[in-house]
């Protein structure tokens, strides 16, 4: 029997593909570069391309911590700091948002203050990393030398 007459058959998970989670849907008919989307239509962005794109950030594929300061630079006076949305919008976004904050910045702080961090041999490129509904993350390696 070929498959295709076969009725459809529910699978126990459902179908991922690499497209970022929408929590937002349409409760009107709403304009969106010149075409309008239907109601309960779901909306949603793909962090890493809003991150890279230069239409948001000024050289946006280097490190340049100071671009965040409260006075940037004239170079980065433009770039649209409120596309960085790492634990998503609305009023659903992550429950554990302000607990992850002061984690990262004790743990961080307390990592920089006690230690000397360089790269280690084979870590070189560790940003180009595959993603499909996750990132695919190899080892990061550093060494870590106490300060004195």
């Amino acid at each position: 029997m070929d498959p295709r007459q076969c009725k459809p058959k529910p699978f126990p998970t459902t179908k991922s593909a690499p497209a970022p989670a929408s929590n937002h849907k349409q409760k009107q008919e709403t304009p969106a570069n010149q075409a309008f989307l239907p109601l309960k239509t779901s909306v949603g962005v793909n962090h890493w391309a809003a991150y890279q794109s230069p239409t948001n950030f000024a050289r946006p594929n280097e490190f340049i911590p100071e671009r965040w300061l409260p006075s940037p630079s004239s170079e980065f006076a433009s770039d649209r700091k409120s596309v960085l949305q790492p634990f998503s919008t609305g009023p659903r976004n992550c429950i554990g948002r302000n607990l992850a904050y002061m984690e990262m910045h004790i743990i961080l702080a307390r990592m920089m203050w006690n230690f000397d961090l360089d790269l280690c041999e084979g870590s070189e490129g560790w940003e180009r990393q595959n993603i499909f509904t996750l990132w695919e993350k190899g080892p990061l390696t550093v060494w870590l030398s106490e300060r004195v």
